[in-house]
């Protein structure tokens, strides 16, 4: 999956929350792992925000788009790494 956000209208309401939850609740099941970069601005301006949004559901960031943790958020944009969120 990629590309996921919620539009400005509906934030602040848990419906990310929601979708994190339940994203994180299907990844564990299936031992799956998550990798988020933050994008939420093109000059990046929202990325704080978003990390520590990712935070809240036990994900850690990682400089390195190669990490084996079960939920990271990479540091690191790159064409490789976009597709990998």
């Amino acid at each position: 999956m990629s590309d996921m956000y919620v539009k400005e209208v509906y934030r602040g309401q848990g419906v990310g929350s929601e979708v994190m939850v339940q994203l994180c609740a299907f990844a564990d099941e299936y031992n799956m792992d998550i990798r988020c970069i933050p994008s939420s601005d093109d000059d990046g301006s929202g990325d704080e925000r978003l990390i520590l949004f990712y935070k809240r559901y036990g994900f850690e960031v990682s400089m390195n788009i190669h990490t084996k943790k079960k939920r990271s958020i990479s540091k690191i944009k790159t064409v490789e790494s976009e597709l990998l969120c």
